[in-house]
């Protein structure tokens, strides 16, 4: 797995990604900054003996190599499969759908 991070655009050598390398992400998680009150905790869980919360897991390794396996079993008609797949290559390739570019 690789994560990646992007600055505000305010600051220097940060640019916008060409879009040949976005669509290698499969998400994009816009993390907002702490209200005031959740700055505070963070401060003083930092500072002070704060007793931060139990994180309890919700599922387990064998849960999820389990839903892999499950997942991996799952018919997929050809037709869905070229369905997906002009979706995908319409995005990409607009033209040869008929389409128009948004970027154009």
């Amino acid at each position: 797995m690789v994560l990646a991070t992007q600055n505000p655009l305010e600051q220097e050598g940060t640019y916008p990604l060409p879009e040949a390398q976005v669509d290698r992400f499969i998400m994009k998680v816009i993390v907002r900054y702490p209200e005031m009150q959740e700055e505070q905790l963070i401060l003083r869980s930092n500072v002070q003996s704060v007793k931060v919360p139990e994180i309890k897991p919700v599922v387990n390794i064998e849960d999820v190599l389990y839903a892999r396996n499950l997942v991996r079993d799952i018919y997929l008609d050809e037709k869905v499969e070229k369905y997906i797949l002009d979706i995908i290559f319409a995005t990409r390739y607009p033209g040869r759908y008929e389409l128009k570019s948004l970027n154009r």
